[in-house]
C-alpha cells in the first residue's frame, strides 16, 4: 500500500489543543537545552525521566556514541559567556531584593507529538507485476468533484446516485466536502480499487528504459587529490600504475617508503588513486550487470575536461568561459554518448587511470555541464566526488569563506531594531542588494532545481578531513534526490555501489494530499510564505458557498523505490464536536508523475479511517517507524533553517513519547534505533551550538530569524551539513528492526524448552 498512517485511527485530544497540561506536548527550557553532556545523553534522560526500555529480542544498543558526546565548556569560556548574557541578553530582569544582581528570564521551546501523520511510499509506482495488480488502471480520464476550493478525484470510496435531472448522469457526493456534481461515468469507468493510475500523455516513439539510462561520473584532478593515506594492504587495481612507478622507482633508495603492490614496509594510496579505483570497479561491474548503460567522465582542475565515453577527442573548456553560464549550459547538451559501457568500459577505463592530479578546483563549471549532459536522458545519474573548495568559474564559494572570517571578526549581528535604524537612516527607496553569498546560494540552488526538472539526480561525495562547503554543494543534491556523504577515500568502492543499488523509479514527482474538511494540515517549517499563500492551508476561504478542503502539494522531484513523503494534520478544534457523528473520514493523494519512458501519469490514491479520542489505543496501534521517520525528517528541516535548540526539542519530544508507549517488540526495536539516531543528532548540535559561540559570541534574541539562519549556514561544518542532508531523506526502513518478533518469541520459547529438559536431566542424573 502507498498510503501508510502512523496509525489506523484518527487521533483528536477532545482538550485545547494549547492545554499546558496535554500529554502529547513536550516542554524544554534553554538551561536543560545548555546542559554540558546534552539533552538525550544517559545521565540527562535519568534525571527527566525513567530509563530506557532495551529490546531483549534485538542486539541493538542504545549507549550514546561517545565521539559525539559534547565536551564540557572550560571555566573561563563559561564566565565569559555569563559576562556575554550579563552584557547583552536583553531578557534579564532584576531579582528582587538585591541590586545588581541578575536573574535570567527562561526561554521554553515546545514540540507536540501525535500519530496523524501519513506516509506516502513511492515504491508503488515501480513498474512491476506487483505493483500492476495492486493498481487499477484506468481507461477514461480523472474525474475532479466541482468544487473550486476541493478538487478531489472520484475514487472507489464516491457514491453514485440517480440524477432526477438527467438520465444519462448521476450524482456524486464528494465525500471531502459534501458537493454535489453531476457526473457521466460508464460502469468500466468506475474505480473499484484504492489505488488507480491514469495515463495523461502517452509516451514518446523511442523508449528509454532504466537499463539504457546515463551515468556521469565529475571527478576532482586538482593539486589536493595527491594527498596520500597508508594502507595496510592495497586492493586497488591501478591498471596504468606501473609506468608511473617505474619512473619513481629509479629516485627511491633503500629504505624510503615503498611504492603501492610492495609488501615489504608502508603502502600509501592517493585520493585520486582511491577514486581511480572506484570507479574502475563500476565500470566492471556495470559492463556485466547493465551493459546497455551508457557511462561518461568528466574531470576538473584549473578547466573542465569533457571525456565522454572514451572513444572522441577530448574537449577542454578554460579562461573566461568557465564563467559563462550560457556556453557551460549549451556545451553539457551538445555532447552526446551513443556508446553503451560494455562498447566503451576499455576506452574509458584507459583514460581514467590516465589522470594525473595538479590545478585548483572549478567544480561549479563541471557540475553545469555534467547536469546539462545527462538531462538528455530521464533518470539519468551524476556522482560528482570532491575534495577540495570551489575556486575558480561560476559557483567559486571563495567569497562564502570570505564572509564566514569576516562574521567572525564582527560576531555581534544586528538586532531588529538596529536593522530598522539603518534602514530608515538609508531611506525607503534604498532597494537591499544581494550579497556574493546569496548570488552562489541561488545558483547551486538553480542547478539542483534545473536537475529536478531534466529528472537527474546528483549525489555528492566528500573525502574526509577535506573542507568542501557540503552546506552548498547539498543543495544540489537534496534538491534532485541525491546523496550527500562525506567518506574516507578507501570507502569510495562500497558507497559508489550503495548508491548506483538504488535506481529512479520516476520524475517529476508531486504529491497532493488532500484531507476532509474537519482536518487541517499541521504547519510546517519547510513550507515557504509563497506557498503557504497560495494553498489554502491557514485561513479557508469559501466560494459560492462552498466548503474549502485542506491541500497540500509537496514536490518530491526524482523518486527511489525507498523515497517517501510525509503530511501531518491535525483536527479542527471548532469541529471536534461534529467528529463524534463521524463514523470515518477519507484520504486522498494525487501524485503527478513522469515514468521513464516519458509518459506523464496521475496516480490517485484514496482510503478512510476511523476515528478516536483514545488515546491509549491509539499508542498501541502506532508504526513507530512511521514516527520515526517523521520525526528525523522534521528535525533536519528545523535543523538546516538554523533552529538548532527547536531541532533538538523535536527529537527528545518524539524519543520521550515512543519511550512511554512502546510496548510491542516491533514497537520496542524502531524506539533503538530512533534514540541511538537521537542521541547522535543531539551531540552532533550541540557542539555546532557551542561552535557558533565560541567563534561569534552570544547572539542578540531580537536578531531577525532569516539573518540568524544564514549566519548559522556559514559556520556549518561539513560534518553536520551532511548528517543534515542525509537526514532529510531518512525513510521508515532505517528505523524498522531487521529481527521479526514471531521468530523470536520462537526461539525464546525454544530455549525456555531446552533450559527445562537440561533442569529436568540434571534432577534426574542427581537422583
Amino acid at each position: 500500500m502507498t498510503m501508510n498512517f502512523a496509525s489506523p485511527y484518527v487521533y483528536f485530544n477532545e482538550e485545547n489543543n494549547d492545554s499546558e497540561v496535554d500529554q502529547d506536548v513536550v516542554q524544554v527550557d534553554d538551561d536543560e537545552l545548555a546542559r554540558s553532556d546534552g539533552l538525550l545523553s544517559s545521565s540527562a534522560q535519568s534525571a527527566a525521566a525513567p530509563a530506557f526500555r532495551l529490546n531483549p529480542f534485538s542486539s541493538l544498543s542504545c549507549t550514546p556514541s561517545l565521539s559525539l558526546r559534547p565536551s564540557p565548556m572550560p571555566v573561563q569560556q563559561q564566565q565569559q559567556q555569563q559576562q556575554g548574557e550579563e552584557a547583552a541578553n536583553p531578557s534579564t530582569v532584576s531579582a528582587p531584593g538585591g541590586e545588581g544582581k541578575k536573574k535570567k528570564r527562561k526561554v521554553a521551546f515546545k514540540s507536540r507529538v501525535h500519530t496523524n501523520i501519513v506516509c506516502i511510499k513511492m515504491a508503488a509506482l515501480e513498474n512491476t507485476k506487483q505493483n500492476s495488480a495492486n493498481c487499477q488502471l484506468a481507461t477514461g480520464d480523472v474525474t475532479f468533484c466541482g468544487n473550486s476550493n476541493c478538487k478531489a478525484a472520484f475514487s472507489s470510496l464516491s457514491k453514485l446516485t440517480a440524477s432526477s435531472e438527467d438520465e444519462d448522469a448521476r450524482n456524486w457526493v464528494c465525500e471531502f466536502c459534501s458537493f454535489t456534481n453531476c457526473v457521466e461515468l460508464e460502469e468500466e469507468e468506475v474505480p473499484v480499487q484504492p489505488s488507480v493510475n491514469y495515463i495523461l500523455e502517452p509516451a514518446e516513439e523511442k523508449e528509454i528504459s532504466n537499463e539504457d539510462g546515463l551515468l556521469l561520473f565529475v571527478v576532482d584532478v586538482s593539486g589536493s587529490m595527491c594527498v596520500s593515506q597508508q594502507v595496510s594492504n592495497c586492493d586497488f587495481q591501478l591498471k596504468s600504475a606501473n609506468k608511473r612507478e617505474q619512473e619513481f622507482a629509479s629516485l627511491l633508495q633503500d629504505g624510503d617508503v615503498q611504492l603501492r603492490h610492495q609488501r615489504r614496509r608502508e603502502i600509501y594510496v592517493s585520493r585520486l588513486e582511491a577514486v581511480q579505483a572506484a570507479v574502475d570497479d563500476q565500470i566492471t561491474g556495470l559492463q556485466k550487470k547493465r551493459p546497455n548503460c551508457r557511462v561518461g567522465l568528466i574531470t576538473f582542475s584549473n578547466d573542465v575536461t569533457i571525456i565522454g565515453d572514451g572513444s572522441k577527442t577530448e574537449e577542454v573548456i578554460t579562461g573566461d568561459k568557465l564563467n559563462d553560464m550560457e556556453f557551460l549550459q549549451q556545451a553539457g547538451k551538445d555532447i552526446n554518448i551513443t556508446r553503451t559501457i560494455s562498447q566503451s568500459g576499455e576506452d574509458l577505463s584507459a583514460k581514467l587511470f590516465d589522470l594525473s592530479p595538479g590545478g585548483q578546483t572549478a567544480l561549479g563549471p563541471a557540475l553545469v555541464v555534467a547536469v546539462n549532459m545527462a538531462s538528455q536522458c530521464k533518470g539519468s545519474r551524476v556522482i560528482l566526488c570532491t575534495d577540495g573548495l570551489a575556486n575558480v568559474g561560476v559557483g567559486a564559494l571563495d567569497a562564502v569563506v570570505a564572509a564566514q572570517q569576516q562574521q567572525q571578526q564582527q560576531p555581534q549581528p544586528p538586532s531588529a531594531l538596529q536593522q530598522e535604524e539603518q534602514e530608515q537612516q538609508e531611506g525607503p527607496e534604498v532597494e537591499k542588494q544581494p550579497d556574493e553569498v546569496d548570488r552562489v546560494e541561488a545558483l547551486y540552488d538553480g542547478i539542483g532545481a534545473a536537475a529536478q526538472l531534466a529528472g537527474v539526480t546528483v549525489s555528492v561525495i566528500s573525502i574526509a578531513d577535506a573542507d568542501c562547503r557540503l552546506e552548498n554543494l547539498g543543495r544540489v543534491a537534496d534538491l534532485s534526490g541525491g546523496d550527500v556523504q562525506k567518506l574516507n577515500a578507501l570507502q569510495l568502492t562500497s558507497n559508489f555501489n550503495n548508491i548506483l543499488e538504488k535506481p529512479v523509479i520516476a520524475t517529476n514527482v508531486q504529491a497532493t494530499m488532500l484531507l476532509h474538511s474537519n482536518l487541517a494540515f499541521c504547519k510546517e517549517i519547510e513550507v515557504d510564505v509563497a506557498e503557504e499563500q497560495q494553498n489554502p492551508l491557514q485561513p479557508e476561504r469559501k466560494d459560492q458557498d462552498c466548503i474549502a478542503v485542506s491541500r497540500q502539494t509537496k514536490d518530491v522531484g526524482n523518486a527511489f523505490a525507498d523515497s517517501e513523503v510525509y503530511f501531518e494534520y491535525e483536527v479542527k478544534y471548532q469541529a471536534k464536536s461534529m467528529l463524534s457523528k463521524l463514523a470515518a473520514v477519507p484520504f486522498q493523494v494525487q501524485i503527478n508523475y513522469t515514468q521513464l519512458d516519458g509518459s506523464k501519469c496521475v496516480r490517485i490514491i484514496s482510503h478512510s479511517k476511523e476515528l478516536t479520542a483514545d488515546r491509549k489505543v491509539v499508542a498501541e496501534k502506532a508504526d513507530m517507524s512511521i514516527l520515526a521517520a517523521h520525526a528525523a525528517k522534521k528535525s533536519a528541516a528545523l535543523a538546516q533553517k538554523g533552529l538548532y535548540n527547536q531541532s533538538r526539542v523535536c527529537n527528545f519530544a518524539h524519543s520521550s513519547w515512543m519511550q512511554r508507549n512502546s510496548k510491542s517488540p516491533a514497537q520496542q526495536g524502531c524506539y533503538e534505533r530512533f534514540i541511538s539516531h537521537a542521541q547522535n543528532w543531539d551531540g552532533m548540535l550541540h557542539n555546532q551550538q557551542r561552535e557558533d559561540l565560541m567563534a561569534t559570541g552570544l547572539e542578540s534574541s531580537t536578531t531577525p530569524v532569516a539573518m540568524l539562519a544564514k549566519g548559522r549556514r556559514l559556520r556549518r561544518s561539513d560534518n553536520v551539513s551532511s548528517h543534515v542532508y542525509r537526514s532529510k531523506s531518512s525513510s521508515s526502513s532505517s528505523f524498522t528492526p531487521s529481527f521479526t518478533p514471531n521468530n523470536n518469541n520462537n526461539n525464546n520459547n525454544n530455549n525456555n524448552n531446552n533450559n527445562n529438559n537440561n533442569n529436568n536431566n540434571n534432577n534426574n542424573n542427581n537422583k
